[in-house]
């Protein structure tokens, strides 16, 4: 019963966390303005209206995650509230991940496509 009650209570707390940070996220896209229709589409076409804007969100959301991860995260010994830091050792590029991200590209670049049209 100890194990069942201590994974209850690591479920928990995963959620809570899963929850601050979705808050987080989507504070993040709503101040950035990420959310307005017309940011995306402006972003997606490649034409003279072209706007770059998401390029410097994307850019400050990504070098302000590496800058956390490596200066503050990973100089701890462990994580905050697990026993170890459970990171992906899985390396292998194979035939199904090169087909599958090329399918996921296509069916994306088919939405936005369909949604610039409009």
């Amino acid at each position: 019963m100890v194990i069942y009650k201590d994974l209850h209570n690591k479920l928990n707390l995963d959620n809570i966390i899963a929850f601050i940070v979705g808050i987080l996220l989507g504070l993040g896209i709503l101040i950035s303005g990420f959310a307005k229709r017309r940011t995306i589409v402006g972003f997606f076409t490649f034409n003279a209206d072209w706007n770059p804007t998401l390029i410097v969100i994307f850019g400050t959301a990504i070098s302000l995650n590496f800058l956390f991860n490596k200066c503050i995260i990973f100089k701890r010994k462990r994580p905050i509230y697990n026993s170890k830091f459970e990171l992906m050792h899985f390396r292998v590029i194979d035939k199904k991940l090169v087909f599958g991200s090329i399918f996921y590209g296509l069916v994306i670049f088919k939405s936005f496509y369909k949604i610039i049209k409009l």
